[in-house]
Protein backbone atom coordinates (compact mmCIF):
# COMPACT_ATOMS: atom_id res chain seq x y z
CA UNK A 1 0.00 0.00 0.00
CA UNK A 2 1.26 3.62 -1.46
CA UNK A 3 0.66 6.12 0.81
CA UNK A 4 1.39 10.31 0.87
CA UNK A 5 0.62 11.07 4.21
CA UNK A 6 -0.84 13.90 5.27
CA UNK A 7 -1.81 14.39 8.77
CA UNK A 8 -2.35 12.72 12.44
CA UNK A 9 -5.42 12.36 14.28
CA UNK A 10 -6.61 11.14 17.30
CA UNK A 11 -10.24 9.51 17.92
CA UNK A 12 -11.84 6.69 20.15
CA UNK A 13 -8.40 6.56 21.82
CA UNK A 14 -6.27 5.28 19.07
CA UNK A 15 -3.94 7.26 16.70
CA UNK A 16 -4.95 7.46 12.71
CA UNK A 17 -2.57 8.18 9.86
CA UNK A 18 -4.19 9.90 7.20
CA UNK A 19 -3.59 10.21 4.07
CA UNK A 20 -4.01 9.55 -0.20
CA UNK A 21 -4.13 6.33 -1.57
CA UNK A 22 -2.09 6.71 -4.77
CA UNK A 23 -3.39 2.76 -6.13
CA UNK A 24 -6.96 3.76 -5.32
CA UNK A 25 -6.87 7.41 -5.75
CA UNK A 26 -8.62 8.07 -2.95
CA UNK A 27 -8.13 9.62 1.19
CA UNK A 28 -8.23 6.62 3.76
CA UNK A 29 -6.66 6.27 6.86
CA UNK A 30 -5.45 3.57 8.78
CA UNK A 31 -4.65 3.21 13.09
CA UNK A 32 -1.11 3.94 13.63
CA UNK A 33 -0.59 0.68 16.29
CA UNK A 34 -1.62 -1.15 13.04
CA UNK A 35 1.16 -0.61 10.50
CA UNK A 36 3.17 -3.25 11.04
CA UNK A 37 6.30 -2.08 8.65
CA UNK A 38 7.05 0.70 6.35
CA UNK A 39 8.86 -0.39 3.63
CA UNK A 40 10.20 2.75 2.33
CA UNK A 41 10.14 6.56 2.87
CA UNK A 42 9.57 9.07 -0.25
CA UNK A 43 9.79 12.90 0.08
CA UNK A 44 8.54 14.45 -2.46
CA UNK A 45 7.37 18.04 -2.90
CA UNK A 46 4.22 16.74 -4.56
CA UNK A 47 0.87 18.65 -4.22
CA UNK A 48 -1.54 15.95 -4.23
CA UNK A 49 -5.41 17.35 -4.85
CA UNK A 50 -7.86 15.18 -2.88
CA UNK A 51 -11.10 13.86 -4.29
CA UNK A 52 -14.23 15.39 -2.33
CA UNK A 53 -17.15 13.76 -2.78
CA UNK A 54 -20.42 15.68 -2.48
CA UNK A 55 -23.56 12.81 -0.13
CA UNK A 56 -26.59 13.47 0.43
CA UNK A 57 -28.78 11.94 2.86
CA UNK A 58 -31.66 11.66 4.24
CA UNK A 59 -32.19 11.28 8.72
CA UNK A 60 -35.47 10.70 10.04
CA UNK A 61 -37.06 10.64 13.74
CA UNK A 62 -35.05 10.89 16.71
CA UNK A 63 -31.76 10.63 14.90
CA UNK A 64 -32.70 14.02 12.73
CA UNK A 65 -33.77 15.65 15.53
CA UNK A 66 -30.60 14.98 17.44
CA UNK A 67 -28.50 15.36 14.77
CA UNK A 68 -25.02 18.30 14.94
CA UNK A 69 -23.81 18.63 11.50
CA UNK A 70 -19.89 18.02 11.31
CA UNK A 71 -17.74 21.18 10.01
CA UNK A 72 -17.90 19.20 6.49
CA UNK A 73 -21.53 18.74 6.37
CA UNK A 74 -24.67 20.89 5.79
CA UNK A 75 -28.48 20.76 6.88
CA UNK A 76 -30.06 21.86 3.29
CA UNK A 77 -33.73 20.76 4.09
CA UNK A 78 -35.57 20.11 7.36
CA UNK A 79 -39.35 18.77 6.71
CA UNK A 80 -41.20 17.81 10.29
CA UNK A 81 -38.78 15.31 11.76
CA UNK A 82 -37.17 14.74 9.03
CA UNK A 83 -33.38 16.31 7.23
CA UNK A 84 -31.71 16.53 4.42
CA UNK A 85 -28.04 16.81 4.59
CA UNK A 86 -25.39 17.43 1.97
CA UNK A 87 -21.66 16.48 3.35
CA UNK A 88 -18.07 16.87 1.29
CA UNK A 89 -15.90 13.80 2.25
CA UNK A 90 -12.87 12.72 1.66
CA UNK A 91 -12.78 9.41 3.31
CA UNK A 92 -15.45 6.99 1.54
CA UNK A 93 -14.90 4.54 4.52
CA UNK A 94 -15.27 6.81 7.40
CA UNK A 95 -18.99 8.44 5.57
CA UNK A 96 -19.87 4.93 5.37
CA UNK A 97 -19.49 4.45 8.67
CA UNK A 98 -20.90 7.38 9.88
CA UNK A 99 -24.23 6.30 7.68
CA UNK A 100 -24.56 3.03 9.23
CA UNK A 101 -23.90 4.57 12.74
CA UNK A 102 -27.88 6.12 12.34
CA UNK A 103 -29.03 2.68 11.49
CA UNK A 104 -32.50 2.73 9.92
CA UNK A 105 -32.82 6.50 10.63
CA UNK A 106 -30.39 6.89 7.56
CA UNK A 107 -31.15 6.99 3.54
CA UNK A 108 -28.44 7.45 1.61
CA UNK A 109 -29.58 9.93 -1.50
CA UNK A 110 -26.55 10.14 -3.96
CA UNK A 111 -24.19 9.46 -5.28
CA UNK A 112 -25.14 6.03 -6.48
CA UNK A 113 -21.25 4.74 -5.69
CA UNK A 114 -21.52 5.70 -2.43
CA UNK A 115 -25.62 3.84 -1.77
CA UNK A 116 -24.49 1.23 -3.28
CA UNK A 117 -21.62 0.62 -0.45
CA UNK A 118 -23.60 1.16 2.04
CA UNK A 119 -25.88 -1.23 0.87
CA UNK A 120 -23.60 -3.76 0.17
CA UNK A 121 -22.14 -3.39 3.83
CA UNK A 122 -25.52 -3.89 4.88
CA UNK A 123 -26.53 -7.39 2.68
CA UNK A 124 -23.15 -8.82 4.18
CA UNK A 125 -24.15 -7.89 7.54
CA UNK A 126 -27.36 -9.81 7.33
CA UNK A 127 -26.07 -12.66 5.42
CA UNK A 128 -23.58 -12.75 8.56
CA UNK A 129 -26.58 -12.96 10.75
CA UNK A 130 -28.05 -15.72 8.50
CA UNK A 131 -25.66 -17.61 8.85
CA UNK A 132 -25.56 -17.67 12.75
CA UNK A 133 -29.49 -18.73 12.90
CA UNK A 134 -30.10 -15.65 14.70
CA UNK A 135 -32.52 -14.66 12.56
Amino acid sequence: MEIVADKLSYENEAFYLWGYNTDLNEVQYIRVDRIKEIKAIKIQDNKLTTKLYGVKYKLKGQQALMFIPNTDETIIEKNGEEIIVEAKIQSKFKFVQRALSFGSSCTVISPEHIKKEVLSKLKATLNIYKQSDII
